[in-house]
């Protein structure tokens, strides 16, 4: 005959298979934490702000960040590095803001701006703009979204030398237009996954009118180009 405390003993060790098998894979899923892909962008958007002298260069870009846990997770820092055979050393940018670009025709000029963003009309587009500095990816979901890096010497990380020549929308073109073989690598920080590197290479159309393009940031207000 089996006594109380076999059977008492028996019990619990199947209380305990039964609440691994059940709490398991939330409980391993917890030990991992999030778990975060990034896509490297498709393209970019290179545009200008502001008027003169006083006028800045930004560029947007549009990856992908995919979240394939059950945990949400934000970004801590979004920084973008810009660098290529002619660069010198490299110069980094923050992250201001998530952009919606809105395109219209000369036929429909009544663009409204999305609500809680800033507006910057251009000829046939409107970039609707909304300052956000991190990015909250929830679980188990993927947001496609153009991260936008003012080109400026105020947001300019790196040596003084190199940071002084984004003055102004002039000073960003010039070393911009003297590197067609210029790369772009967005670090995301990650509050749990770490680091995750994305990165831009110019498509060799954008190469061969890279001059071209950076003319009509000037002239219209924007320009897109193709990563490779």
């Amino acid at each position: 005959m089996v006594s109380s405390d076999a059977w008492t003993a028996v019990a619990a060790w199947v209380a305990c298979i039964f609440t691994a098998t059940v709490a398991g894979p939330d409980l391993i899923d917890r030990m991992q934490g999030s778990r975060i892909d990034v896509t490297h962008p498709r393209q970019f958007l290179a545009y200008r702000d502001g008027e003169g002298e006083n006028s800045i260069m930004l560029i947007a870009f549009d990856p992908t960040i995919l979240n394939q846990s059950r945990f949400p997770d934000t970004t801590t820092s979004i920084l973008l590095r810009i660098g290529g055979p002619q660069a010198g050393r490299e110069a980094a940018f923050r992250a201001e803001s998530v952009i919606q670009p809105i395109f219209w025709t000369a036929d429909d000029e009544a663009v409204e701006c999305p609500p809680m963003t800033r507006c910057i009309k251009k000829r046939q587009m409107t970039i609707g703009e909304e300052r956000a500095d991190v990015v909250n990816v929830s679980a188990g979901t993927a947001r496609s979204l153009y991260i936008s890096f003012p080109l400026t010497a105020d947001n300019c990380q790196g040596p003084d030398e190199v940071c002084t020549r984004f003055r102004d929308f002039d000073g960003a073109v010039e070393v911009l237009a003297a590197n067609p073989a210029i790369a772009f690598t967005i670090d995301l920080t990650m509050a749990d996954d770490g680091l995750k590197s994305v990165s831009c290479v110019l498509s060799a159309e954008a190469k061969r009118g890279w001059s071209q393009l950076l003319d009509r940031v000037g002239e219209k207000g924007w320009a897109i180009g193709n990563c490779a």
